[in-house]
């Protein structure tokens, strides 16, 4: 067993408040080196390759993310119990916007005639059930929360990380998958079909104004973040402040 010093991960992440079908849906994206860059005792900096996670790993991950949750929760007082106002004050101060967030993590629609119903979905009809044992590698949803870790890109392969982070960085609406239909309506074409077969999303007019304006940040903070995509774009001392780790 030898000593070498290992500089920290890397890992760039985006914020992102939208799903998919234009609903509010907050997740987050993260570019996360497959390894680690270590200082070797002749002062090169070499990259150690780690394995893939594995299914039981990323589990583990996730009930992990979902403790952690639960304590912050806790310790902010935003527990099931706590008062409505104590948690959150948009509905006194903005009982509009508040109704529309609501709406718009449920699929709902809030406005207009077609208010409380959900949003229009056509695709094909897939059996719920059929379709909720449907799964992946690397993938684990567990009392709410989901990770995904399949996705990797091969060695220099500048072309797909250039296609995968345009994806995480991507806007909320596509206007090339927006179009209008004859009776005015607007059809939006999702990026995947779903698991229960759904396609596409039809909204009116004013639901469509609804669902963007749920998109607006409550604050002056930038709605997306990222950090540097890898240690090229770190300064030196960054990437060889290492600290001391232990390899066979």
């Amino acid at each position: 067993m030898r000593k070498v010093r290992f500089s920290p991960a890397r890992i760039s992440p985006f914020i992102q408040r939208f799903g998919d079908a234009l609903n509010l849906n907050l997740h987050f994206h993260a570019i996360v080196l497959d390894g680690a860059y270590a200082a070797e005792p002749d002062g090169t900096v070499r990259f150690h390759r780690l394995r893939p996670p594995t299914n039981v790993e990323v589990e583990q991950t996730t009930r992990r993310i979902v403790r952690r949750l639960r304590r912050l929760l806790i310790e902010r007082g935003l527990t099931p119990d706590a008062g409505a106002a104590v948690v959150d004050s948009l509905p006194e101060d903005q009982p509009l916007l508040a109704e529309i967030y609501a709406a718009s993590v449920r699929s709902r629609i809030a406005m207009d005639e077609r208010a409380g119903l959900g949003v229009l979905r056509i695709g094909d009809l897939v059996d719920p059930e059929e379709a909720a044992f449907v799964t992946s590698a690397r993938c684990t949803i567990f009392d709410g929360v989901s990770l995904h870790a399949n996705v990797s890109v091969p060695l220099r392969d500048r072309r797909r990380l250039e296609k995968l982070c345009r994806y995480i960085a991507r806007p909320p609406v596509s206007t090339e998958r927006l179009s209008k239909l004859s009776d005015g309506r607007l059809l939006y074409r999702l990026k995947r079909k779903w698991r229960d077969g759904t396609t596409h999303v039809v909204f009116q007019s004013l639901e469509l104004v609804e669902k963007l304006a749920a998109f607006a940040a409550r604050t002056s903070r930038v709605a997306a973040h990222r950090g540097p995509i890898s240690c090229a774009e770190s300064s030196p001392s960054t990437c060889s402040n290492a600290q001391n780790a232990a390899v066979r």
